[in-house]
């Protein structure tokens, strides 16, 4: 089941325990395109496997800790999408060292700019709080290497989706990755601002049997 995916061993050996059995068709259609370092728009339904896709990807690429500026940066719409991307990180990544940190707007921002620069390999954060941090200097983007935003479609039906181009506007060339549940007209204007020849991934809904 694993080889699929092409995973690391200090990833597949804990996917049993944590309930990963088989692939998703997200997961195995965009996963190689990830580590080739594609930028890629995703649209799948709700449950279909993407944030799953966003942690094993990123664990796999980055494998340890480096330096003290973030390599990936994960933008989402709520705390709650936060915390539970932070728990998958934590439990499939318990093999490696890689450095995560989750920010939010219910949390001290000045602590969380603290843990920024004790050195962090990936933030995973709100909107709001991503670009809080941003204007006080709070986040290094000097080498950054994968800017990722689950769950776009949410972020833009509460019409915050100008931080993301806003955010584009101060980093130096990255793999850029947006995640939705459909590709509309608003989800191409966006990514025109900041992404190269995006390759688009659409993932059918599958009929119940």
């Amino acid at each position: 089941m694993s080889q699929k995916l092409k995973l690391i061993e200090d990833i597949t050996a804990v996917l049993p325990e944590n309930g990963i059995t088989e692939w998703k068709e997200v997961q195995t259609t965009a996963f190689s395109r990830i580590m080739g370092g594609q930028d890629l728009i995703i649209a799948a339904e709700e449950g279909a496997g993407k944030s799953t896709l966003i942690v094993l990807a990123v664990l796999n690429k980055l494998k340890a800790a480096y330096q003290e500026a973030p390599r990936a940066l994960i933008m989402l719409p709520t705390k709650d999408k936060v915390l539970e991307m932070e728990e998958k990180f934590r439990f499939l990544g318990i093999n490696l060292d890689l450095r995560v940190i989750a920010v939010h707007d219910r949390d001290d921002i000045e602590e969380q700019r603290e843990k920024l620069r004790e050195g962090v390999d990936v933030v995973i954060g709100t909107h709001d709080r991503i670009l809080a941090l941003s204007i006080r200097s709070g986040i290094n983007f000097t080498q950054l290497k994968m800017f990722i935003v689950d769950d776009l479609h949410q972020i833009i039906k509460l019409n915050k989706q100008v931080i993301i181009k806003n955010l584009t506007e101060s980093i130096n060339r990255c793999q850029y990755i947006l995640t939705t549940t459909e590709i509309t007209e608003k989800v191409e204007i966006l990514s025109e601002h900041f992404m190269n020849n995006p390759t688009y991934i659409e993932i059918e809904e599958e009929d119940e049997e």
